[in-house]
């Protein structure tokens, strides 16, 4: 079915604010996975911690560090 926005076989990005904290360590889903996401999403900041797949409770000041510094330059 084809959209009326979109033309056939065209890939929608989003252009908002995006951000991904990956974690280095992370056997379950490895940051090289996410990047096939750049050609979604515009404006996707990727950020890396070294940690294990548990990025928050491994490095909760690291994330919040992140987070922290990514809010302050986007709102």
């Amino acid at each position: 079915m084809q959209s009326e926005v979109f033309p056939e076989g065209a890939i929608a990005k989003l252009t908002v604010p995006a951000l991904m904290i990956a974690a280095r360590r992370d056997a379950i889903c490895h940051p090289d996975l996410s990047d096939n996401l750049l050609q979604y999403v515009e404006t996707l900041e990727r950020r890396m911690l070294d940690t294990g797949h548990w990025t928050q409770q491994e490095d909760p000041e690291g994330t919040n560090e992140i987070l922290l510094e990514w809010l302050t330059r986007h709102f």
